[in-house]
Parts: C-alpha cells; sequence; structure tokens
C-alpha cells in the first residue's frame, strides 16, 4: 500500500507493525516520523483502551513503557491524528 500522504512536502512513511524494544539499538521505538510534522498527536493504547503513551512531539516515540514500566509482548492500537485526520491502525511489541 502507498503511504499516507500529509502534506505537499511531507509523507508518512509507512509506520512499522512490529517493533522490539529489546536494548539493541534496532527497532526501539514506535512512532519516530522523519519529518517535521506541525500539530500531530500520537497515542497508543492497550487492548482494553487504556491510554498507554501520548504525544504532541514531532519526535517522540514510544519505548513500550507506560509510566517507567515495560509492558507485555502484544498487540496495541494506536491514532497518529495529522490536521484533523486520523490514521489507525495496530503494532505488535516484540523482545
Amino acid at each position: 500500500s502507498q503511504p499516507a500522504r500529509l502534506t505537499k512536502c511531507c509523507v508518512l512513511t509507512a509506520l512499522p507493525n512490529v517493533f522490539t524494544p529489546n536494548g539493541d539499538p534496532m527497532n526501539e521505538w514506535f512512532g519516530k516520523i522523519d519529518c517535521n510534522l506541525p500539530s500531530f498527536t500520537l497515542k497508543v493504547y492497550n487492548r482494553w483502551g487504556l491510554l498507554l503513551f501520548n504525544s504532541d512531539e514531532n519526535g517522540n516515540c514510544w519505548d513500550g513503557k507506560s509510566n517507567g514500566t515495560f509492558v507485555s509482548e502484544g498487540v496495541y492500537f494506536y491514532i497518529l491524528n495529522h490536521k484533523n485526520k486520523y490514521y489507525h491502525g495496530t503494532i505488535t511489541l516484540r523482545r
């Protein structure tokens, strides 16, 4: 599928569907956006709808923790809002 076009000069590259925050230098964070996106929010929820991560700062990514504690492996849900357009999906966390 094609990446979601957010602005004329900025493309949200395909968000990963798996990440592995396990201490090695690869795939440690979810939500890294490679271009400057003003006015966006990224929220991550668990399967019961509990908000685990919420950020509106460019480059502030989810590290697989909630309240400073690593969450369990599993599937989580995200919503990215940019200029009142919503992109959503799932992310699988593996260690």
